[in-house]
């Protein structure tokens, strides 16, 4: 144990003296998220520590039965239903099998994989035979078995989803046996809360996710350039078709620059663009983003824009962050991505490519509850909007604010030299220990870790690959090939005269042969064209041999 408590370098931005030992270099505007979830504006030449949103503890809830008065979309299944006497204000509807295994039950909307739970009030009205809940295209099987009496009482059934479409509803095992259920619920998560009644015909949302506390890291990515000239004051050099914008709302800045998106009470597409006056480069990605804050409209669809209609776009739900569908003309749609921001703030990326060289717009529209992008507005509905940002690359970078012009921010360069380094630097052996998240490990050639130049490869990502390695400029130690993008990654690698091993993520140590070179670098650059967090760096002046 003694070893490793005698690191000689241990960067760990919750302890904010640790990173003086850096030497910083950057230029332009650039911004970082606080320990609040405020997005601030960085000081030049300093190390970002980016407050990133914590580890999701509950899901958010929705009540997914779209009407829980059994009004509509219940179908009956070798059964038939009445109106029964209600239970605790309350309809209720009572259910005779006309077969054996009758059901009455509606199509529930599920996301493959997520965990819900049913939930409902039900008597029996006749016969002593088993009673089931349904929940046709799950991961337990088609139905489980429940205990009911005479009296008024709540089933709870968890369930995995194994589909997006689950019929859920009672079943009777046996011809002309009789029940009364009311107040039925199905949720995310595995505890049922209190019944949400619902007549909506869309799933009804009345519980956001919660969160663990924001994680400090080391915020490194290469330069970018927002092309959108005014990127929060939409008032000017915007195009509007029929919707309007109003100032004045509390933004992801924590300041009241935050505009509200307003749709007209047309049967029309409502279209919001934030201009860019550059001409963008042919056949090469871009990436269209912007904060987005649910309103009366929860769905939007967010484009890069031309005026003549060619745009690649993606439609989200704001509130269940999940992706409604990609829709192109005369381009392609290569990634999209949901950030929540905090405070119902939502950044949402989508990344592109098109055929011919002209300017790009970033554009919004919000979506009525069926997801139309064409629609009978109602002339006040709407969502919120900040933040527009349109940039080379297939990776949305932090945000740049600009105001009339073009932004650039230049690269995070991170270095640790002179003395700095010679200090805590073993030139006989040593281990690094690295936790990270990349925003997109396949884009280019990432350096976590180098010493210097291109023979002294610590940590590395090779170009367009989802894999980390180390090289010492002939030999080759690589710990992964499937490297995952926005995912938290451990990693060490040790290092003496004639070895390299690594791990990552705790699988099994792999060995290549050392040729020196990793001992004799000069500095230790962190992050060089890497895109993403940094957690954790710890070294040992120690082989893991000797650890």
């Amino acid at each position: 144990m003694a070893p490793l408590a005698s690191e000689s370098l241990d960067l760990d931005p919750a302890n904010p003296s640790s990173l003086d030992i850096i030497t910083a270099t950057r230029a332009g505007t650039a911004t970082y998220t606080d320990a609040s979830g405020n997005i601030q504006t960085a000081s030049p030449n300093t190390v970002r520590v980016d407050h990133v949103q914590g580890e999701e503890l509950t899901p958010t809830k929705f009540q997914r039965v779209k009407y829980t008065d059994f009004s509509s979309g219940w179908v009956n299944n070798g059964s038939s239903d009445v109106a029964g006497s209600g239970y605790s204000g309350q309809p209720s509807v009572v259910i005779t099998g006309t077969q054996n295994n009758a059901s009455l039950y509606f199509n529930c909307p599920a996301v493959v994989g997520q965990e819900y739970i049913i939930s409902m009030y039900i008597r029996r009205v006749s016969g002593t035979g088993t009673i089931r809940m349904r929940h046709v295209n799950a991961v337990e099987g088609t139905a489980t078995d429940v205990t009911i009496t005479n009296d008024w009482s709540r089933v709870e059934v968890p369930f995995t989803a194994n589909s997006t479409s689950i019929p859920i509803g009672p079943q009777i095992a046996i011809n002309g046996e009789s029940v009364e259920i009311a107040m039925p619920q199905v949720e995310e998560g595995t505890t049922a809360s209190s019944f949400v009644a619902n007549t909506t015909g869309s799933p009804k949302y009345f519980a956001a996710a919660t969160y663990a506390p924001r994680v400090p890291m080391i915020l490194v990515e290469p330069a970018a350039t927002n092309l959108v000239v005014n990127s929060e004051d939409f008032s000017q050099d915007v195009t509007l078709s029929n919707c309007t914008v109003q100032s004045g709302f509390t933004a992801p800045d924590a300041s009241t620059n935050a505009y509200k998106l307003i749709e007209d009470n047309t049967n029309s597409l409502k279209l919001f663009r934030a201009n860019n006056n550059t001409n963008t480069t042919a056949s090469t990605s871009h990436s269209s983003s912007i904060f987005v804050k649910a309103g009366e409209r929860t769905k939007v669809r967010i484009y890069a824009y031309h005026l003549t209609n060619q745009f690649f776009a993606v439609d989200y739900d704001l509130i269940s962050n999940s992706a409604l569908g990609t829709v192109t003309s005369n381009t392609q749609v290569d990634g999209h991505s949901i950030e929540d921001c905090g405070n119902g703030w939502k950044r949402i990326t989508v990344t592109g490519q098109k055929a011919s060289t002209y300017s790009w717009d970033v554009g919004v529209s919000p979506l009525d509850d069926s997801g139309n992008v064409t629609y009978t507005g109602d002339g006040t509905s709407g969502v919120y909007i900040w933040g527009a940002q349109l940039e080379q690359g297939a990776v949305a970078t932090s945000y740049i604010p600009t105001s009339g012009s073009t932004v650039t921010r230049a690269a995070d360069n991170l270095d640790i030299t002179g003395s700095d380094f010679t200090n805590f630097y073993n030139t006989s052996e040593g281990t690094f220990y690295v936790e990270f998240t990349p925003k997109d490990i396949t884009v280019g050639e990432q350096y976590l870790l180098r010493g210097g130049d291109s023979n002294r490869r610590i940590i590395y990502s090779n170009g367009n690959l989802s894999n980390i390695r180390s090289y010492d400029g002939a030999n080759i130690l690589t710990m992964s090939n499937n490297v995952e993008s926005n995912a938290l990654h451990r990693i060490a690698v040790s290092f003496d005269s004639t070895t390299m091993k690594g791990s990552f993520n705790g699988e099994t140590e792999v060995t290549a042969t050392h040729n020196g070179n990793l001992l004799t670098s000069s500095l230790l650059q962190i992050g060089s064209n890497y895109i993403g967090h940094i957690k954790r760096l710890i070294y040992w002046p120690h082989h893991s041999d000797n650890l």
